[in-house]
């Protein structure tokens, strides 16, 4: 024994005998001594005598306490994983992994001993003697066990996942395990029958054969009967047995059953008889039942063939099939009620087949508790990719095809989903319509009208008088906005209330010519007047005013008697340049006739009998040309009389302000506004005509004196 060794040892017991212990002063050299000690102690190099010295200053409770602090402080982080996880199933790169499994190899007999207090504690946190596949199958099946308390169903989609569990893929597994019994494949999926009686306690749903499709009613109603007699029915996919698809497969029977909709099966033939071929070298008989447009099909076992869902579904032609069918196969007669069973049926499908119904709707229900309300915009989609605005119309038409079950209606509504929105929207329009009669106390709603709240009551009114017009309204909902006295056929009541008045005035006077203008009936009488001319009066309508006494040719007989007085008017006074105030008739002045037989020629609608009357009686046609030729008449005259027309701008001349005609021309001129032939006319009264008045006098003084010198 080394000196130096005894040296160290004496330090080290001397210290355990004043401290009771071994707890030295880390990095210090008798603690890295000791723990080369306790090094060489485990690996037994030590001489016996260093053996006894050591164990008298307690080196073996040192080793002991070590131990239990590793093994406490593995299991802590443990339980801690299994306290967040609920299990102990780890992974292999986890830190806990090779301990975990140590623990369980000693549970299970291996190498090793776990005293009864440890083996509490490891059992308190799930290690027991179970495989491997059977801890991994009991965690995902206390999955599946959450999903079906959630959803009151098991039918997970094949891509669901939880916490990072592909539950929806094991899902599968289990149901492959479970149809492989049945069927001669190597390598079959393990599955017991403890597992299954577990699974089924759940409702596991072993034969999805539709789930999450889209099929039509006769499949659904079809696979239901004979799912019925034949508990074994299952669907065969691509992956399967035979390579092909089957709709049924019944394995105990050696039968296969497929039925053909027209829509997808009206291009297959060639893939329908291959399918017939395989099946019939493998000893299947194949059923076919083939809406009716579809070819017949050689090979197979039986072909029938129904209406298709186009031409709509014959029960009872449908029921005869499958009692056929069924006594093929049973050898027992039954009878089929698919007509009134066809509802249940279909219904227990959609339960069935509601898994991504409920997914969506637990995402709508979390949005509307924390909302409020749903507020769902078109193009709108879910948290799984799902269109939710398409996905409540959809919902809305099952509704209305009598398909969504009376607790999904109830589900929808308790989240502020509209099943008949239109009928809502009905509703909801027709008491703010009585919330404005009871407020304005009238009827008449105006088609721009808005409601306080901000709803275009007029518009919606406007497309129901539209609808009604068009036929589209409900008998119910006429016979509802009637009730309120509101008017469907506005314009056509107004047209009634106008005949109404036209009426009484006649049966009071016995004519309508008292109707002049200013009357209350003026401008509806005009209206009615204008409607015959442009040929839009019904032949009833013509034939109710004239007997009332409507004159259609009014306006010939007032042209006649208008021209009668222009032509008096003439005779007297020369001209057709009439004032303003001489009334002629019915309160119009012959002035605005004169005018309005100009506008008529300008416009070429005035005939050329009339215009020719009009011409013998001096008719001008431009009042302003001749109102110049006039005037230039005038200035003439004083130009004969006077021998210049160099004049004030306020001169008269036989009442008329001539002095401020000339300079409008003048400035005319300046402007380029007077014709050639006006300033040629006024220069043949006064070459200078256009000169300011100033220079004109000058003129005019030194032409004066030249003519005194000369005389």
């Amino acid at each position: 024994m080394r000196a130096k060794w005894l040296e160290n040892y004496n330090e080290v017991k001397k210290i355990y005998i004043e401290q009771g212990n071994l707890d030295l002063p880390n990095k210090s050299s008798l603690y890295r001594w000791l723990l080369y000690q306790i090094k060489a102690f485990k690996e037994e190099r030590l001489e016996l005598e260093q053996i006894n010295l050591l164990k008298e200053i307690g080196i073996e409770q040192i080793l002991e306490d070590k131990n239990d602090r590793k093994w406490n402080e593995k299991y802590n982080k443990a339980k801690a994983y299994y306290l967040e996880h609920g299990d102990l199933i780890l992974p292999k790169d986890h830190e806990l992994y090779g301990w975990v499994r140590e623990q369980r190899n000693i549970l299970s007999g291996g190498r090793g001993t776990i005293n009864p207090t440890r083996r509490k504690l490891l059992e308190d946190i799930g290690i027991d003697f179970d495989s491997f596949r059977d801890r991994t199958w009991k965690k995902y099946y206390s999955y599946a066990k959450e999903y079906y308390n959630t959803f009151g169903k098991l039918n997970v989609p094949d891509l669901y996942e939880i916490y990072g569990i592909k539950l929806g893929k094991w899902i599968t597994r289990q149901r492959k395990a479970y149809k492989s019994r049945n069927l001669s494949m190597p390598h079959k999926p393990k599955i017991t029958d403890e597992e299954i009686a577990l699974l089924e306690e759940i409702d596991m749903i072993w034969d999805p054969t539709w789930l999450g499709k889209r099929v039509s009613e006769p499949e659904i109603i079809v696979y239901y009967y004979i799912s019925k007699f034949c508990s074994d029915a299952i669907k065969l996919s691509i992956g399967d047995k035979l390579g092909i698809e089957l709709d049924i497969f019944i394995p105990s029977k050696q039968i296969a059953i497929e039925y053909d909709g027209f829509a997808w099966h009206k291009k297959k033939k060639e893939k329908d008889e291959e399918k017939g071929r395989i099946c019939e070298e493998n000893g299947i008989k194949l059923y076919r039942i083939r809406e009716k447009g579809l070819p017949q099909i050689d090979n197979c076992y039986r072909c029938y063939f129904v209406e298709g869902k186009k031409a709509g579904i014959k029960e009872d032609e449908l029921s005869v099939i499958l009692s056929n069918i069924i006594f093929d196969i049973t050898g027992s007669h039954y009878v089929f009620d698919v007509k009134d069973e066809r509802k249940k049926i279909v219904e227990a499908q959609n339960n069935y087949n509601s898994h991504r119904w409920d997914l969506i709707y637990a995402e709508l229900k979390e949005r509307f508790d924390k909302n409020g309300k749903l507020e769902i915009r078109r193009g709108e989609y879910s948290n799984s990719g799902i269109n939710i605005y398409n996905w409540i119309i959809n919902q809305r038409t099952q509704v209305r095809e009598g398909y969504l079950t009376d607790d999904k209606i109830e589900k929808l509504i308790k989240i502020g989903i509209s099943i008949n929105p239109l009928e809502d929207t009905w509703n909801e329009h027709i008491e703010l319509i009585k919330d404005y009669i009871r407020k304005y106390g009238i009827t008449t709603i105006a088609s721009n009208y808005v409601t306080p709240e901000g709803v275009c009551l007029g518009r919606w009114l406007s497309k129901v008088r539209e609808s009604f017009k068009k036929g589209r309204l409900k008998k119910e909902r006429i016979k509802e906005i009637k009730e309120l006295g509101i008017p469907l056929e506005p314009q056509k009541e107004k047209k009634m209330k106008k005949k109404a008045a036209l009426i009484e005035y006649y049966d009071t006077y016995g004519t309508l010519d008292g109707i002049k203008k200013g009357h209350p009936l003026y401008e509806g009488l005009q209206t009615i007047k204008k409607a015959y001319k442009a040929g839009k009066l019904s032949e009833e309508d013509i034939a109710f005013y004239i007997n009332i006494g409507v004159k259609w040719n009014e306006f010939e007989s007032d042209w006649e008697e208008f021209f009668k007085i222009a032509e008096k008017f003439y005779s007297e006074n020369g001209h057709l340049i009439v004032p303003g105030d001489l009334i002629a008739n019915n309160g119009r002045t012959l002035r605005s006739w004169v005018y309005d037989q100009r506008e008529l020629e300008k416009k070429g609608k005035l005939s050329p009998e009339r215009k020719e009357k009009l011409d013998s009686i001096g008719m001008c046609w431009n009042v302003y040309d001749e109102q110049w030729n006039n005037t230039y008449s005038l200035v003439a005259q004083y130009y004969a009389e006077n021998g210049n027309i160099n004049l004030p701008s306020q001169y008269f001349y036989m009442g008329n302000n001539i002095g401020q005609w000339l300079a409008t021309q003048r400035k005319n001129k300046k402007k380029g506004k007077l014709s050639e032939e006006r300033m040629q006319l006024l220069a043949k009264l006064d070459k200078d005509w256009c000169e300011p008045r100033s220079k004109r006098k000058i003129k005019q003084e030194i032409c004066n004196r030249s003519t005194i010198i000369n005389d």
